[in-house]
Order: C-alpha cells, then sequence, then structure tokens
C-alpha cells in the first residue's frame, strides 16, 4: 500500500510539470514541443549558409586583389597578326644596338617582370656582340662569376615557364603542307591572336607605381 501512495504522489507532483512542456495545438489537441535537434537545426544551417558565402566573396575579394590592375578595368583585348617568322624584322631582335636597348627598356615594368627576364637571357646569348658595341658588359653580368650568373639565367628561365603557363596561349599554330620544305611541310608562325593590350597595361603601371 505505502507503494502504491508513494507513486500517485509522485505522479502528482509530476503533473504540473508536464503541463508547462505542452502545447496544444490548433485543433485543440495536445502536442509535444520541438525537439532540441528540430530547433538547433535550422540555426546551424543558416551559419553554415552564411559562413559559405562570406568565404566565397572574400575569396573572389582577395583574387581580384592580387592584380590591382584588374579592378582598374583598363585591361582591353586586341586582336592582331603576330609576325613571328625566322629572321623576322624586328627592333627587338638581333644584336644588343642603341636602339634594341631603348626599345626593350621601354617595355620593364617596375623592378622585376617577365620582359626583363626575358631580356637577361637575350644578353646572355649576345653578351660578346654586347661588349663589342658598348665596349663594357651588360650590367647584369658585372662582377659575377660563373655560377651566379647561371643561376639568375635559370631563373629567368622558370619565370618565363611559370608566366607561358599563366596565361596559356591557346592560339592554333598552322602546319603548312610544302613539298619544297625539308620535312615537306613547315609552321607558319604568322598567326592571329587576341592579347591583353600591352602597352595599356604598362601606362597604369607607370602612373601607379611607387618606385622607380
Amino acid at each position: 500500500m505505502k507503494r502504491l501512495l508513494h507513486d500517485i504522489r509522485h505522479r502528482a507532483d509530476m503533473s504540473p510539470q508536464r503541463h508547462l512542456y505542452t502545447h496544444v495545438g490548433s485543433n485543440g489537441l495536445s502536442t509535444s514541443p520541438p525537439s532540441f535537434l528540430a530547433r538547433t537545426v535550422p540555426w546551424f544551417l543558416q551559419l553554415a549558409f552564411f559562413f559559405t558565402a562570406f568565404g566565397f566573396l572574400a575569396f573572389r575579394v582577395a583574387e581580384f586583389r592580387i592584380a590591382p590592375v584588374i579592378d582598374a578595368g583598363i585591361i582591353r583585348y586586341t586582336s592582331y597578326n603576330i609576325a613571328g617568322d625566322f629572321e623576322q624584322p624586328s627592333v627587338y631582335r638581333g644584336r644588343p644596338t642603341n636602339q634594341t636597348e631603348a626599345a626593350w627598356n621601354k617595355l620593364f615594368m617596375g623592378k622585376t617582370s617577365t620582359c626583363s627576364d626575358t631580356h637577361m637571357i637575350r644578353l646572355q646569348i649576345y653578351q660578346k656582340e654586347y661588349e663589342e658595341e658598348f665596349g663594357y658588359p651588360a650590367s647584369q653580368f658585372e662582377s659575377q662569376d660563373t655560377a651566379v650568373t647561371s643561376t639568375h639565367i635559370d631563373h629567368c628561365l622558370e619565370t618565363l615557364r611559370l608566366n607561358l603557363m599563366c596565361t596559356a596561349d591557346v592560339t592554333p599554330v598552322l602546319i603548312v603542307a610544302d613539298d619544297t620544305a625539308p620535312l615537306g611541310r613547315y609552321v607558319d608562325f604568322n598567326t592571329m591572336h587576341k592579347c591583353r593590350n600591352f602597352w595599356d597595361i604598362r601606362a597604369w603601371v607607370d602612373q601607379n607605381k611607387v618606385m622607380d
């Protein structure tokens, strides 16, 4: 009997607590409140969506800030035929002269660039001709031993490789069948390319540089 009375008293004590956590639906029936999981999942989903969207925007901002010239909106594309034949006359080709050096120097942007790396390799090739023309070695090779020069040249070549792979020019190269050619065909290096307008970029860099 005592056991029965104890159970009745315990159930009576628990009834008010149960009433606090009972909801009445529109149909008048008592319903249980949403579980903890049901209440928290929507919040977690919203937080996940927020952080995903914020991370994407942050990545996009960081991506564009890598190259301020892109944000400047001055990038334009120009299509033109590149004259790339062997022995094609060009102010950038041939043994060093005042004219060729002036032309190359106009291409440089900042302290380092792909153009300056290309020019350094060019001067290595024409080192003897440079000294014959100007009477002194190119500044890139003054007071440097062979190991240091080789390191610089190797670095320049690697920079050129990385730049070529980064830009990845996809212009097709035409192979022309020609019975008079040594191999019965030749490569037509005079091809139409769609390129960024280099001189617009060069002008923007010159106007926004922080040091000469």
